[in-house]
């Protein structure tokens, strides 16, 4: 029988995307399809080396700290060589008969395209966002290489792939209308193991917060955030619209941030415009194993901001299955495909992107009517099951592994 590998770039396993792999690669393998994940770039620190399984190749050796993170130098050379090391691996596996891209760029794709093609081997792109759209009309370098990257990769990777899987309506309209011969299919945005993170939610986290852990836990109305901050626009709209509430209704809170992208100074800078330092908690972001626990030992409440406008909509916050499943209430705004899956009044409350009045009154209900709040936490966690099951979730993918031809 033959291989499947799954191509992924970036850190691993923290983070929502990479965790979206690693369940992909999981329930594939339940399924019984044996599948290898190649990591081409970056280095991993030591401990999330030892997190993952036996069938994870990351394209060099682990690192105790993230120094290439300073240096545009250090990315580019990380980049070109992640990019050879894992076009090397490819040739020297036999039997393979699948290669899946979580995303890739047209410099990464390109000589893998083309070997898959010589050899027979099915080529699938998994899409997950338009990040490239918020470069154009830019006059820098970097970003008109963004934009460059981009069209490369239309035209040049994604209209000669075997298949495509997109997250959003929007990205199947897109390639849709770009490309009507080619074969796209719906793919399931978010994936959750949730027996692994019901197991996680028990692990002690004290040390995380050597100096105010119990302080951070006796603080009430605590919302909970994990995530980037690269497109801040939602996360402001959050801050914001508490704050508007305050003049209303005389209540504490705290804000807990855990960033992973992004300005964390920009962060700041608007916290102290709205002069709410002493209800913000901000630091980087921790390994994907403890997030089960902080979310369950701290957070009342979530919350989930869009970022940009075609990006949000393009994309999808893969963080949805597991707040959902996290059996928290959750508010939010209805951008992408959320209201798929969120219903308000029913397993969240949501509100129109822009929509602040809207907004304010949800938080308002979701901060002082607890019979609703119940009630939203467990429809959630039940729907994150039905929605997003990992097992479940990758049954698309291997339909079209298991078509004899493609």
């Amino acid at each position: 029988m033959s291989k499947t590998l799954i191509f992924y770039n970036g850190t691993f396993p923290s983070g929502s995307w990479p965790q979206r792999v690693r369940l992909t690669s999981k329930g594939l393998r339940e399924k019984g399809i044996e599948n290898d994940v190649v990591i081409s770039f970056w280095p991993p620190l030591h401990e999330e080396k030892r997190e993952v399984g036996d069938n994870f190749h990351f394209m060099f050796n682990s690192i105790s700290s993230r120094h290439y993170y300073h240096t545009k130098l250090s990315y580019l050379f990380f980049y070109l060589i992640g990019i050879i090391k894992g076009f090397i691996f490819l040739k020297k596996q036999n039997n393979i008969g699948f290669v899946i891209f979580a995303q890739g760029s047209f410099l990464e794709c390109y000589l893998i395209l083309r070997y898959c093609k010589k050899r027979n081997i099915k080529f699938i792109i998994d899409l997950v966002d338009e990040n490239a759209k918020k470069y154009e009309g830019s006059k820098s370098f970097k970003n008109r290489i963004s934009v460059l990257n981009r069209d490369l990769y239309d035209k040049h990777i994604v209209k000669q792939s075997d298949y495509i899987l997109v997250i959003s309506s929007y990205l199947y309209k897109k390639y849709h209308q770009m490309f009507p011969n080619l074969r796209i299919a719906d793919s399931t945005p978010s994936l959750i193991d949730i027996d692994d993170n019901e197991h996680r939610k028990h692990i002690d986290i004290k040390f995380l917060f050597p100096k105010n852990y119990d302080y951070l836990k006796s603080r009430t109305n605590k919302f909970v955030y994990a995530g980037s901050c690269e497109r801040p626009n939602g996360i402001f709209f959050f801050l914001e619209s508490i704050v508007e509430l305050t003049k209303r209704v005389n209540y504490d809170f705290l804000i807990m941030f855990f960033i992973s992208e992004g300005s964390k100074e920009i962060l700041i800078s608007k916290v102290n415009q709205l002069n709410i330092s002493h209800n913000v908690y901000i630091q980087d972001s921790v390994p994907q194993k403890y997030i089960p626990a902080i979310f369950d030992q701290f957070a009342d409440y979530f919350f989930i901001p869009e970022h940009g406008d075609i990006c949000a909509n393009a994309g999808f916050p893969s963080k949805t299955a597991e707040l959902m499943g996290a059996g928290k209430p959750i508010i939010a705004t209805n951008f992408s495909d959320l209201s798929k899956y969120l219903k308000n009044g029913y397993n969240s409350l949501l509100s129109d992107v822009g929509d602040k009045a809207n907004y304010i009154f949800n938080l308002n209900k979701l901060l002082f009517d607890k019979q609703l709040c119940d009630r939203l936490s467990k429809n959630a966690k039940n729907d994150a099951i039905e929605y997003f099951d990992y097992k479940k979730g990758v049954n698309k993918l291997v339909e079209i592994i298991n078509e004899k031809s493609i």
